[in-house]
């Protein structure tokens, strides 16, 4: 009887040693998922973070133009903001912005209604802004960095 009495023990035993391995097997497998992804949430806070640098805007106040049309009186309304590349030449142009505000009335001016009713056209107007602040507003001048005309209201009437 003690050959029958040992074999019942004998499965039960090899059952709670199996069922501890598996629970060792998970248990361990569960502690290396988390510990790669504690050390990938270490990396990603250690991490340098990128930052945009903030742009600097320069705005001129909306005006109003005639425009130079063969059938008859037309106008332009336009509002433009500089985008600068350093707070010194938003500083320069913010106290040259009579003689700034003075130059773009004549440049856009001079453009033509047919010209403004397409994206090409209204490109060659940022193009002529452009080359417009390329031209001095003092002797000495500093080095404009103007990195891009913006027209916040444009209509043709």
């Amino acid at each position: 009887m003690s050959n029958n009495e040992s074999k019942p023990k004998s499965s039960w035993l090899h059952m709670v040693v199996l069922a501890l391995g598996v629970s060792a097997a998970s248990v361990g497998g569960m502690y290396m998922l988390n510990k790669h992804d504690r050390n990938a949430e270490k990396a990603a806070a250690e991490a340098p973070v990128i930052v945009a640098e903030k742009p600097i805007f320069v705005k001129v106040d909306p005006f109003t133009v005639n425009l130079n049309s063969e059938r008859s009186s037309r106008m332009l309304y336009i509002g433009v903001t500089l985008r600068v590349g350093d707070q010194a030449t938003a500083d320069f142009l913010k106290e040259y912005m009579t003689t700034l505000r003075s130059r773009l009335l004549l440049k856009a001016g001079e453009s033509k209604v047919e010209d403004l009713a397409t994206t090409d056209g209204k490109d060659v107007l940022k193009a002529n802004i452009l080359a417009l602040l390329e031209q001095p507003f003092s002797t000495p001048q500093p080095a404009l960095k103007v990195e891009e005309v913006l027209f916040n209201e444009f209509i043709v009437q």
